[in-house]
């Protein structure tokens, strides 16, 4: 896929507007998970342009470009049922719209940009998985006994078991384990405000009902918007080379 020179620094600017829209709103993700919608606008209308400078040099196709937006649509879906937040749909959607075209720099991309910079940051949402595993049998193995045995799986990879003093500390650990009614829940809704459930847990600890040396099942509220920055980063920098490569490992043990 050739850029016509005239449109180089156009499209190529997508990728600096990118990093930079990711590192702002990784800032804000990291301080309070709470990312202002307007923060995108300032990168959402130059991306626009740029998507249409793309397609009326004909340097994408429209199949390339819904193609594309295969990765903000999962994101949407996820926002829609709750398991995300509206940040996660506004920064694929920024990044589909400044990268219409690959810019890697490694190599040509079969797989567009924002699908490589998703795939990467589920990767990396897999590592934190596996360190969690390794802790809770590790460790932890007669907490995960506790825990409903239709729950123990999934709580093996996402949760750890920490002590409410040490919950009562934290700002972004949200509760899956509810000791005041002893029932468990396997996910949590992004939009809640896990200050609340503190506020309960030090009302427990005054009633003397539980110790802060009790460990209550906690999974992290991860800053998405940073791994969506380390995989963008990651595409720059190798491609989809890996992915391509585990896609046709699959394919030919699947033959």
């Amino acid at each position: 896929m050739t850029i016509p020179p005239q449109t180089t620094v156009l499209v190529y600017s997508g990728t600096a507007l990118t990093i930079a829209a990711l590192s702002i709103t990784t800032y804000y993700d990291i301080r309070s998970r709470d990312v202002d919608p307007r923060v995108w606008i300032p990168f959402i209308i130059p991306g626009a342009v740029i998507t249409f400078v793309a397609i009326i040099d004909n340097m994408v196709s429209p199949l390339w470009i819904a193609f594309s937006y295969i990765a903000p649509a999962i994101t949407l879906l996820a926002m829609i049922t709750g398991l995300m937040g509206g940040a996660d749909f506004l920064a694929l959607l920024t990044l589909t719209l400044l990268n219409p075209v690959p810019t890697c720099l490694y190599r040509f991309t079969i797989l567009p940009p924002s699908l490589i910079t998703l795939a990467y940051s589920v990767i990396a949402m897999c590592f934190l998985s596996l360190s969690f595993l390794i802790i809770n049998l590790a460790i932890f193995r007669h907490e995960l006994a506790r825990v409903p045995w239709k729950y123990r799986v999934v709580y093996a990879f996402t949760a750890l078991p920490l002590k409410v003093s040490t919950v009562l500390k934290t700002k972004f650990w949200y509760l899956l384990e509810i000791p005041w009614n002893g029932k468990f829940r396997l996910t949590f809704n992004i939009e809640e405000d896990p200050s609340k459930h503190r506020a309960k847990l030090r009302e427990l600890i005054e009633r003397n009902s539980i110790s802060q040396n009790c460990r209550v099942w906690c999974t992290w509220g991860v800053p998405h918007i940073l791994l969506y920055l380390i995989g963008y980063l990651l595409y720059l920098i190798i491609g989809d080379f890996p992915l391509v490569e585990f896609i046709k490992s699959l394919l030919f043990l699947g033959l």
